[in-house]
């Protein structure tokens, strides 16, 4: 199949091995979507923290993906952590009244058997993108005993017999073994998200595979970290593909008219609002579909991140690979250290050099109200935020 992107001219023809089991596919429409540009967004007071806990002497290694759950018993932001090195990790964020520093607790995920067999199959359990499942769980500020959600699965070359894969999971909550351990968290292999689909081989790579993905109620949208940038794909974008469940229809596009060049993750706020993140260029994308038009974007909402690193030390190279929006709106990013690039620049205190050198990620929250406000898509949070 040889699929033209008519908003672009490119001809996609690296996709022409894809093998559409359960969908037909077409392009988006031809219309190229308003770009707004808007000021840059900073993080909050305090933020970014180490993804440590330093009462368990916990980290994350290579955090990739982050979904937001709710907040707790003790009105915690909570959240799941995925690491590129098959680890998920279950994380409640505590912040002390006005500017008390953060700091967060951390619990590994337990992998049922059914999670391990579906995973056998892949020589990494490299894991790019989680995304829950909104037709399960509308915004919601408290956090539920099961979790319905999607995980991508980079491929490291179809060749191998290491393809990449996208799940349907499912957290699961459980009490602990005795009453004094905390509840542990599960996640189960429901099944593949479209089954026996695999209309993005012939665009994943090793290493640049699915690393945005969005779950509406109604669309579920798989973003590419990045494509060829060589020959005939010398292009500043990527591809963004859109799976209407109910019409059982695949919608393929390129970002290169509204300038997204690597998307490495993403959150559906309703099935008319995606946002994503182009770690390249560092910026938050709010994508606003028009819902009368399947496929078509009708304006894009660019905000560029200031990303100093920890007590505002700048360092090189920020890569930001994941997102989410809790249930006020607030906006959460994990940067996963860029290997041989991650270091400062200037003088820091010796501790921070030490948790740079030891590439420990970092999570940085920043306030949702100037952009819901910007986009004209306040009246989407149930739960007034400060100004």
């Amino acid at each position: 199949m040889h699929l033209l992107n008519r908003r672009t001219g490119i001809a996609l023809g690296f996709l022409a091995s894809v093998c559409l089991a359960t969908a037909q596919s077409t392009d988006a429409p031809s219309e190229v979507p308003t770009v707004h540009e808007h000021e840059s967004l900073t993080p909050d007071p305090g933020w970014p923290v180490w993804i440590k806990d330093f009462t368990k002497q916990q980290r994350t290694e290579n955090s990739s993906a982050i979904i937001s759950i709710g907040q707790d018993e003790l009105q915690r932001p909570c959240f799941f952590l995925a690491d590129d090195i098959g680890m998920i990790y279950y994380c409640a964020v505590d912040q002390a009244a006005g500017s008390g520093k953060p700091t967060l607790s951390l619990e590994r995920v337990r992998f049922s058997r059914s999670l391990i067999e579906a995973l056998d199959r892949h020589q990494h359990w490299d894991f790019e993108a989680l995304a829950i499942d909104r037709a399960h769980h509308p915004l919601s500020a408290d956090v539920p005993d099961t979790i319905h959600a999607y995980l991508s699965i980079e491929g490291h070359g179809v060749g191998l017999g290491d393809e990449t894969s996208v799940l349907r999971v499912r957290f699961v909550r459980t009490q602990g073994e005795n009453e004094s351990e905390a509840d542990v968290w599960r996640i189960e292999h429901v099944g593949e998200a479209m089954p026996g689909a695999r209309f993005w081989e012939g665009s994943t790579h090793p290493d640049r595979g699915i690393k945005g993905l969005a779950a509406g109620q109604r669309y579920l949208h798989l973003g590419l970290e990045s494509i060829d940038a060589r020959g005939t794909l010398n292009v500043h974008g990527t591809i963004l593909f859109s799976f209407d469940r109910e019409a059982n229809l695949v919608t393929t596009q390129s970002t290169l008219a509204w300038g997204v060049k690597s998307i490495c993750g993403a959150e559906a706020i309703a099935d008319s609002v995606t946002v994503l993140l182009d770690r390249n260029h560092q910026t938050i994308n709010v994508l606003r579909w028009d819902m009368q038009r399947p496929g078509w974007i009708a304006d894009v909402h660019q905000f560029p991140l200031s990303l100093p690193g920890p007590e505002g030390h700048r360092y090189a190279i920020p890569s930001l690979e994941g997102i989410a929006v809790d249930a006020s709106g607030d906006l959460w990013c994990v940067m996963d250290p860029w290997h041989g690039h991650h270091r400062l620049m200037g003088a820091a205190p010796e501790s921070t050099q030490v948790y740079m050198a030891a590439e420990i990620p970092m999570l940085y929250r920043f306030k949702g109200h100037p952009v819901w406000s910007a986009c004209g898509l306040s009246h989407l949070w149930s739960v007034e935020q400060e100004k």
